[in-house]
């Protein structure tokens, strides 16, 4: 994968047990699941609900961006 190639790490939180190369990977407690996933990189925030038809909201906002890796560093060492 192209992340990989380009040596670029990723922090994940996940609602299963996965492997990825240059991954940092938790697992959230089962209460904690959700359909929904949020990608961020650079500038762009991209939202997706994983249902029967799936939806994503792609957001560029250098301040959404920020606020959400906060967010994120936030709850990934809790």
């Amino acid at each position: 994968a192209r992340r990989v190639k380009e040596n670029i790490k990723a922090k994940i939180l996940s609602n299963e047990e996965i492997s990825l190369k240059l991954a940092e990977i938790d697992i959230l407690p089962a209460e904690e699941k959700s359909s929904i996933t949020t990608f961020t990189f650079g500038n762009n925030v991209i939202i997706v609900l994983w249902s029967a038809l799936p939806i994503a909201i792609h957001i560029e906002s250098e301040e959404i961006a920020k606020d959400t890796l906060n967010f994120f560093n936030t709850i990934s060492y809790v």
